[in-house]
């Protein structure tokens, strides 16, 4: 076999990796909203829980719940950083997936690991402020 197609297999054997974890996330995430939909038993916050302090992921689960309504309005008041910032997950994920797919590798370039930095300064301080406020 040549190196073409070697690469061509090994592109194909990633593909379906990705496509794989992608399907087992889905999965879980609809299981997920079948439980909370029917059983109505969802996962608490254990930081809540142990301070009564809201953490920056609160409300994650709630704006994604209004999201499948199409409840913009409702997605925002649950989580406003995470809302704002959910483009910028999708393109993260097809970034890291492509990457992956064509070399194998999921890293990321220095400025992109500079912008997530900056981002989990975000959800420090909006952590801190929505608990102020």
């Amino acid at each position: 076999m040549t190196s073409e197609g070697k690469s061509t297999e090994m592109i194909k054997k990633r593909i379906g990796r990705v496509a794989v974890t992608a399907a087992l996330l889905l999965t879980a995430g609809i299981l997920y909203y079948l439980e909370l939909k029917y059983i109505g038993y969802g996962i608490r916050c254990p930081f809540e829980r142990l301070t009564g302090y809201r953490c920056p992921g609160c409300g994650v689960t709630s704006m994604a719940l209004c999201l499948i309504r199409g409840d913009l309005e409702g997605a925002w008041n649950s989580n406003q950083l995470t809302f704002m910032l959910l483009p910028f997950y999708a393109y993260l994920m097809l970034r890291l997936a492509s990457g992956y797919i064509r070399t194998g590798r999921t890293e990321l370039p220095g400025r992109m690991t500079a912008v997530i930095w900056v981002i989990i300064v975000s959800y420090l301080a909006f952590g801190i402020w929505r608990n102020l406020v």
